[in-house]
């Protein structure tokens, strides 16, 4: 048998490093759609990547006045539901949780 063919007909071992670089793709893809929309406007922006968050947004590299927190989640199948959002587990935040978290953190609200 062609090598392939062994390739294709035998299953993988596992999967789950796949899946993470799925995910992580759909987050970078995500912040440098989101980059790209900011220069085309031309403003200052300061972008900062799984530092706090998954994504933090400064209005300003100079003197930043505003900033949004983004948690950035994929789902193999389906649509997110509130309860998936926003169920906290053992000693995590849910993932709106987990949005708001960020600006608490920092004493901004």
């Amino acid at each position: 048998m062609k090598i392939q063919q062994e390739l294709i007909k035998i299953k993988p071992r596992e999967e789950s490093g796949s899946k993470n670089a799925r995910k992580y793709n759909y987050q970078k893809n995500l912040s440098l759609f989101l980059l790209l929309k900011f220069y085309e406007k031309n403003e200052g922006y300061v972008f900062l990547f799984d530092y706090h968050d998954d994504l933090i947004i400064l209005d300003s590299c100079i003197k930043p006045e505003n900033m949004d927190f983004f948690q950035i989640k994929s789902k193999d199948a389906g649509n997110w539901i509130v309860n998936a959002l926003t169920k906290a587990s053992q000693n995590k935040l849910s993932i709106s949780g987990k949005d708001k978290g960020g600006k608490e953190m920092m004493n901004l609200e």
